[in-house]
């Protein structure tokens, strides 16, 4: 079954609406500036969630967009994929769950794709919802720590690399100062 969602479109303040019809309802408000042409999104979209719920798709989304660019990419979806079943899905399973959230077509996923995608979870036990993404932001707390983990001791060893470099530096010019000391011209 498909729901019809809209665009609107605000051009020198007159509202213009554009229905679609997507999997996913949202209503994305957009801001033209009739001097410059620049848009600008107002993020509106609120899934129909229990407040314990929405608070957790927000914690999650906070969890994945962790470079905070504003949007999800497919490694984001795979990072998504990797917690919600615990090993790493294939590229064709994150770019289904990539193309099923953006809505927008643009290859990536923003706030306002990302809490219509949610919305999914409406109608579904409120009880579960809330133990399932709480299982979700757990799992992802643990993975974003082990990259961190990771990055932190890639960072240590290249320390080690660099003072070990700088160190037989070190050797090398006192062990040329004193040839030259010892061969003078």
């Amino acid at each position: 079954m498909r729901v019809f969602a809209a665009l609107q479109l605000r051009v020198n303040n007159k509202l213009l609406n554009y229905p679609f019809a997507y999997i996913i309802p949202v209503v994305l408000t957009q801001t033209v500036d009739a001097d410059s042409g620049a848009m600008s999104a107002d993020y509106t979209y609120t899934p129909d969630l229990k407040p314990e719920a929405l608070a957790l798709v927000r914690r999650i989304w906070d969890l994945l967009d962790v470079r905070r660019r504003g949007y999800l990419k497919l490694d984001e979806f795979v990072r998504l994929g990797s917690a919600l079943c615990e090993e790493k899905p294939s590229p064709l399973a994150a770019n289904f769950m990539l193309e099923q959230a953006n809505i927008s077509g643009t290859g990536r996923v923003d706030k306002d794709e990302w809490m219509a995608y949610s919305e999914r979870l409406n109608g579904a036990d409120d009880d579960l919802v809330v133990y399932q993404l709480t299982a979700l932001e757990a799992r992802l707390v643990r993975d974003n720590k082990r990259a961190l983990d990771a990055k932190m001791k890639q960072a240590a060893y290249g320390q080690k690399q660099e003072e070990a470099e700088q160190a037989a530096m070190e050797r090398k010019i006192t062990r040329l100062v004193e040839e030259a000391g010892r061969n003078p011209r």
